[in-house]
């Protein structure tokens, strides 16, 4: 298992004006592998905030995993912050030179600003951009990692699944599961999932969600598991959930059913 800090640079995170679903995806597609995010941070444009955030992440996790500015915009300053930030030189990269002239319309010239994306820091590896023109960036620090890709959504998508082979293979398996109950409170059954998470002694986690639908409450209790294998992971989530079945029908709530569990919440 890697430990993972995740970066969102961008002003417009920070103002509200975009919802940060970049941290979501990368955190899932993360975490289905066996890996573990521990930090998230939403960071501004601005050089000396990205410094000290890269430094904080590294501090706290074996990889950090930014997204956002990479494009050919004054704002656009990730890379050049994290050359700075770790003392090494930026400059252009003739493979990613190339990676961003591929990505042009015919006839395009290279400007400056379209060049701004192939500077990259000393020892770091492009990562080609199958949906956009600016590539990621792979860099080895010392026993730590840096993954760098856009903050476009649709670019991100297409390039983490692939770059996070670069982390070591987990030896952990990841699986989650849950369970919605009708009519049952959460601060009412909060003691049986102390109860219970005490019992398997951290090989499971349960998360409670208090939901409503159609005026009702309704309860749902995710069990999650890092296991040596998917099949104990599973194993040890189907025990924990059938224990939480049969307690949550004891106190008067009811389990729903798979086409009686609400698509939208209240």
């Amino acid at each position: 298992m890697s430990t993972i800090s995740i970066l969102s640079i961008g002003n417009e995170l920070l103002k509200g004006n975009t919802v940060n679903t970049n941290l979501a995806f990368i955190a899932k597609e993360a975490t289905s592998r066996g890996h573990k995010v521990v930090l998230a941070m939403e960071i501004q444009d601005v050089s000396g905030e990205i410094c000290k955030a890269l430094k904080y992440a590294l501090s706290e996790a074996e990889c950090v995993i930014t997204t956002g500015g990479l494009g050919p915009t004054f704002d656009d300053m990730t890379l050049e912050s994290i050359s700075h930030c770790l003392g090494l030189e930026s400059r252009v990269d003739e493979r990613a030179l190339d990676l961003v002239s591929s990505r042009l319309p015919h006839g395009a010239e290279m400007t400056e600003a379209r060049k701004k994306m192939a500077y990259m820091p000393e020892g770091a590896e492009p990562i080609p951009n199958p949906a956009g023109t600016a590539p990621g960036m792979l860099l080895k620090h010392g026993t730590k990692i840096i993954m760098s890709f856009p903050g476009v959504p649709r670019e991100m998508a297409a390039m983490i699944p692939g770059s996070l082979e670069n982390l070591p293979k987990s030896n952990l398996s990841y699986y989650q599961e849950s369970v919605f109950v009708l009519g049952l409170y959460e601060s009412l059954f909060s003691p049986v999932v102390d109860r219970l998470m005490k019992y398997y002694s951290g090989k499971i986690y349960i998360k409670s969600h208090p939901r409503s639908s159609g005026g009702k409450s309704v309860l749902e209790l995710e069990v999650s598991s890092y296991a040596k294998s998917e099949d104990e992971g599973r194993r040890l989530v189907a025990d924990s959930l059938r224990s939480i079945r049969e307690v949550a029908e004891q106190m008067g709530g009811r389990i729903l059913s798979g086409q009686e569990i609400p698509r939208n919440w209240e």
